[in-house]
């Protein structure tokens, strides 16, 4: 972790009362919970109380071409994906290397073939002003991406080079969404919590009753490093894990001393720790099939094993995991099972 970011208010986002609002407001609309999902830059997240760590890569600047992809064409059904970077030893009789001879400098790009053409690179500062994409060199990568800094016909024409050498042909149009964009990510970000309640500041006493559920998911919760390719995959977990915390608070009796509320966010902390042990690749989600809002149909069980090790290993006072999922998985930790 680089820096640790404090959250911008405690409870600024949200009127509780309708005494609160301002006169302009004519309705207010009750919930029970609330999923955000704004992106990282989600500033309702931020004035809801959340903290973040950030960890800071080097500067590092993202390019994304979309081309529309025809099925029909037999030549771009041919097309096969890859993945290439500039550490690799024969990057230069890559694409890399026909980039860089036409004055391109990447450190990398991939090739993904879905519903479009998909290439992405990281791009070198330096490398986009000398090609007029960047007007000028500014001190930080946030200031050079600014609107007024970058000449977008100059990018759309950067975005060509990228797709031809990917070997996507000149003819093949740009996609009407997101045809080319060039982003920052040389920061990724983590909420420190991924729930929290909305609670009045002063408690009635012996007041048990629900207060409602802030659920961050997808790239609110936890920024992507687009290289990893794990921004969807997160996304779609996250977003379960989220209808799988409503689903217990919802429905779930309570458990010995638990309320259904507390068992709803155990779960939705593992789940989280869950996501977040390794980094979620393809072996590690079992097939699609299987998949429901809970999270053992979906996380591989090699996840909560280990994690469950790991707590036998360091002697661990509290299990990382549920009751329930040591029970489902048959595993034994201290007098919990």
């Amino acid at each position: 972790m680089d820096y640790f970011e404090k959250a911008s208010s405690l409870d600024g986002a949200i009127f509780r009362h309708e005494s609160e609002l301002p006169p302009e407001i004519k309705h207010i609309i009750p919930f029970d919970s609330l999923i955000v999902a704004e992106g990282e830059s989600s500033r309702l997240i931020r004035h809801l109380g959340f903290d973040r760590y950030v960890t800071r890569f080097g500067p590092a600047i993202g390019i994304i071409v979309n081309c529309v992809f025809n099925r029909n064409n037999a030549e771009e059904k041919k097309l096969t994906e890859f993945v290439v970077y500039r550490s690799q030893a024969d990057w230069r009789e890559t694409c890399l290397g026909k980039l860089n001879e036409n004055g391109i400098d990447v450190e990398n790009m991939e090739y993904m073939k879905f519903s479009t053409h998909f290439i992405v690179v990281t791009a070198k500062k330096d490398s986009l002003v000398k090609y007029g994409v960047l007007r000028q060199s500014k001190d930080s990568i946030q200031e050079s991406l600014i609107k007024e800094n970058i000449d977008f016909d100059r990018l759309q024409l950067f975005g060509r080079h990228l797709a031809n050498c990917a070997g996507v042909s000149q003819t093949c149009p740009f996609a009407a969404q997101h045809g080319v964009n060039i982003f920052d990510f040389s920061c990724k970000g983590l909420l420190t919590k991924p729930f929290t309640t909305l609670t009045p500041k002063q408690l009635p006493e012996n007041d048990h009753s629900h207060y409602p559920l802030v659920l961050p998911i997808g790239d609110t919760l936890i920024n992507p490093f687009w290289p990893q390719g794990l921004g969807v995959n997160r996304g779609f977990h996250t977003s379960l894990d989220a209808v799988w915390t409503i689903l217990l608070d919802t429905i779930t009796p309570p458990l010995g001393n638990s309320s259904s509320r507390e068992i709803a966010l155990q779960e939705r902390d593992v789940s989280h720790r869950m996501n977040l042990w390794y980094p979620l690749m393809a072996p590690l989600v079992n097939s699609g099939v299987s998949w429901r809002a809970d999270p053992l149909t979906r996380y591989a069980v090699k996840i909560p094993q280990t994690m469950h090790m790991n707590d036998v290993q360091k002697h661990a006072v509290v299990s990382s995991l549920t009751p329930r999922i040591l029970c489902a998985l048959k595993l034994k930790f201290n007098s919990v099972v």
